[in-house]
């Protein structure tokens, strides 16, 4: 490990710790900089752990996930002294397949979208329209002048894009669902969470992107410029275009949701939901609904195909389903529970990572429960609404096509928690503990006094 390594290592672990205290959307929002900087530190040694994990629990580094993206941007990192015009056409994208980029190209091992010997087996179209593999590459890339190779300095950028993603979902739901404490304790400590999205994975970037993106769109209008709105809303779209494209689609609803609520009948819920419904009426016998289902059953079919070929060694179904109206209705209850409660701690099969992952299953079950002691009646919210449209589409889209159980741990960190503290926010009985000495301790380590 050489000295510049670590000195940068350090520099850029303080850069970040001075941003949090500095830059306006931390330092306004009402969570106290104290809080910040150990939630920042926790999340990085969780990615930490992650890395490490992938170092030493698989043995394989050209299948581990971290690996097998930060080695190919080794070889694109080794371009930018040999041949700077190939490392600027390897990141940018433009005539990446040029001559001079052909060497670097040989040498990587998850750049091209499949490989070969997955091509021949599958025999099934290629969904992946975005070559999501790429973006973290480049990504990477970027970071390795910055870092001189050290893997754990990039987890300080990845968690600081991280943090801002928590702390603007923050303020949009504590101005918009008057969020209570525990229910943010539930949003920033979810364990799997905590985890996957404080790693070098997607996982991280689409977390914070979907955070991003819910405060650009229902945010009030005052709280941003126009231009900075709209930029933001679609810088958020390319990054989950480029990670999880299925994130956009889940995205939709919310946003159909939001302009019909807000913009065309004025927050009326009766007429919002009327129209809301009929459009989802028209969705359903129209040709794009169709090409939809074809799209849902032939993802399904690839990641089936997938799971044998990468010898998967727990599913949570085998079998695929027709691209029909009749055979969607039917596997749906099946694709939420599975996206909700798969696997149980019985069915981990002897993971103990999975294992670990499944304990957190019961807590909807338990949240539900806690509900019975009393429910909120405040009216639902656009923003309320708007989330559980997107955590009940995205958790179809992934319970309907993940068979992998490994997956199906990491993918539901895009809308579990979003979930979860929907139905915590709801409870009476949670919302009381605020007053509770011991929350009430806690909570003015993580609120400013002059909050509100």
């Amino acid at each position: 490990m050489q000295f510049l390594q670590i000195a940068l290592f350090m520099f850029w672990f303080a850069a970040a710790i001075v941003l949090l205290k500095k830059l306006p959307v931390f330092r306004e929002s009402g969570l106290r900089t104290r809080f910040l900087v150990w939630l920042f530190t926790l999340k990085w040694i969780a990615g930490t752990a992650l890395i490490l994990i992938y170092t030493y629990y698989y043995p394989d580094r050209h299948t581990a996930d971290i690996y097998k993206y930060y080695d190919d941007a080794v070889v694109i990192n080794s371009a930018l002294f040999n041949d700077p015009s190939a490392y600027l056409q390897l990141i940018s994208g433009i005539n990446d397949q040029s001559n001079n980029c052909l060497p670097y190209l040989k040498q990587m091992s998850n750049w091209a979208p499949h490989s070969e010997q997955w091509l021949a087996y599958a025999q099934t179209g290629d969904y992946n329209y975005f070559l999501s593999n790429r973006l973290i590459t480049r990504l990477h890339a970027v970071l390795m002048p910055l870092s001189q190779g050290f893997i754990y300095t990039h987890g300080i950028f990845f968690n600081l894009f991280s943090m801002l993603g928590l702390v603007m979902f923050y303020r949009l739901a504590k101005a918009k669902l008057n969020l209570s404490f525990p229910a943010l304790l539930l949003f920033c400590f979810l364990p799997s969470t905590l985890l996957w999205c404080s790693g070098l994975l997607k996982d991280c970037l689409v977390f914070s992107a979907v955070c991003i993106f819910f405060y650009a769109v229902f945010s009030e209008r005052k709280l941003m410029l126009l231009w900075v709105r709209y930029a933001t809303i679609l810088c958020t779209i390319f990054l989950l275009l480029y990670t999880k494209f299925y994130v956009v689609a889940a995205l939709v609803l919310p946003v159909i949701w939001h302009l019909v609520h807000t913009k065309l009948f004025k927050r009326r819920n009766r007429y919002s939901l009327l129209a809301f419904s009929l459009g989802g009426m028209l969705f359903v016998i129209s040709p794009l609904f169709n090409r939809t289902v074809q799209i849902l059953s032939g993802k399904r079919e690839e990641a089936l195909k997938a799971a044998v070929f990468g010898d998967a060694r727990h599913q949570s179904f085998y079998h695929n389903i027709e691209p029909s109206f009749q055979a969607i209705i039917q596997e749906t209850p099946i694709a939420l529970y599975d996206a909700f409660c798969f696997p149980m701690p019985w069915q981990s099969g002897g993971s103990p990572f999975i294992l670990l992952a499944s304990l957190e299953h019961f807590l909807p079950i338990l949240l539900l429960f806690i509900l019975f002691f009393g429910i909120k009646r405040d009216q639902i919210s656009s923003l309320e609404f708007g989330l559980f449209l997107y955590g009940i589409s995205l958790a179809f889209i992934i319970g309907f096509t993940t068979p992998v159980t490994g997956g199906l741990v990491r993918y539901k960190t895009a809308f579990f928690p979003f979930v979860l503290i929907l139905i915590a926010n709801r409870s009476s009985y949670l919302s009381g503990l605020e007053t509770s000495k011991l929350v009430l301790k806690i909570s003015n380590l993580v609120f400013n006094k002059n909050s509100n």
